[in-house]
């Protein structure tokens, strides 16, 4: 009786694990593809514009093709700049983009905690898809190398945003990203 049961219960345990087994399968089948993060941002307050520079990067295993973003909110600021939807372009795994936008930073309180949500779409294959990414955000008043390099950004990015794309690139390539 004893060994008739011990037998059941290895053929139920065996039989749940080559099932459990089967779904951690098609899991781990369905986790190839474009994947979306961030990195550590900068940003803050220049004037009554709250600044950020945002690495947007594809932590997956195939290019995402013609990224754009198509919303961006940071609590109840306003978004000043750029127009949505911005085209990002193509980000091949493990490439990053920084992603320059800025709100109007006259309701912000310095040292407050914001969330920036940040959403758009990616081709991939032949589908059109979609990503969102979150970040708490700490308003700051960057002061000596931080607002420095915080101006020299924004310098940057209103140039190549006016420029032709030749400028763009040679822009992009010639300057470090922030990290």
């Amino acid at each position: 009786m004893r060994s008739r049961r011990m037998r059941w219960w290895t053929l139920l345990v065996s039989l749940l694990a080559w099932m459990i087994g089967g779904v951690c399968s098609a899991a781990l089948a369905q986790s190839s593809g474009p994947t979306f993060s961030t990195q550590t941002p900068l940003s803050g307050l220049t004037g009554s514009t709250f600044v950020v520079l945002l690495p947007l990067v594809n932590t997956g295993t195939d290019a995402a093709a013609n990224v754009q973003v198509t919303a961006v909110g940071l609590g109840n600021a306003p978004l000043a700049s750029p127009t949505l939807p911005l085209a990002v372009g193509t980000l091949s795994p493990q490439e990053h983009n920084v992603v320059d936008v800025r709100f109007d930073g006259t309701n912000l309180v310095v040292g407050n905690h914001y969330l920036l949500a940040v959403r758009g779409t990616y081709q991939f294959g032949t589908q059109t898809l979609g990503f969102a990414v979150n970040r708490f955000l700490t308003v700051t008043v960057p002061s000596g190398s931080g607002q420095t390099e915080l101006q020299r950004w924004v310098a940057l990015d209103d140039v190549s945003r006016q420029s032709s794309p030749p400028f763009l690139i040679w822009i992009r390539w010639l300057t470090p990203r922030p990290s």
